[in-house]
Order: structure tokens, then sequence, then C-alpha cells
């Protein structure tokens, strides 16, 4: 994938934290996972793209529920 589509979702992610709708603690596990490219993140992407915010949040917040 393009940098383009990472960057998004680090904005994406940086926007749940400013809009306090997802812990801190959560947005530095998320960010480490897109900064390393995790096949998760997008695989989680492409899942909830067409989904409503609430439920791409808890569909990103469950992939690091089991690490």
């Amino acid at each position: 994938m393009p940098w383009g589509y990472w960057s998004r979702l680090l904005l994406t992610v940086d926007g749940w934290l400013l809009e306090k709708k997802i812990a801190s603690n959560d947005v530095d596990l998320l960010r480490d996972m897109v900064w390393k490219k995790d096949r998760r993140i997008h695989d989680t992407y492409l899942d909830v793209k067409d989904k409503n915010e609430r439920d791409a949040i808890s569909a990103f917040l469950m992939i690091h529920c089991g690490d």
C-alpha cells in the first residue's frame, strides 16, 4: 500500500484520540501497528471502510485485544 494510505490511517487514529473516542494507550498500540504496516490493520480497514465510525473503532480496538 502507498504511504498515503498509511498516513490516512494514522490521521484517523489521531483524530479519534483528539475527539476522545479512544484512549491514549489504545492509540499508541494502533499507531505502532500502522507504522509497522501490520496486515491486521489493513484487513480491518478494508472490512470497516463502509461502516459507521463506532463500528470501525470497535473493530480496530479488537485487533490488539489478542496481543
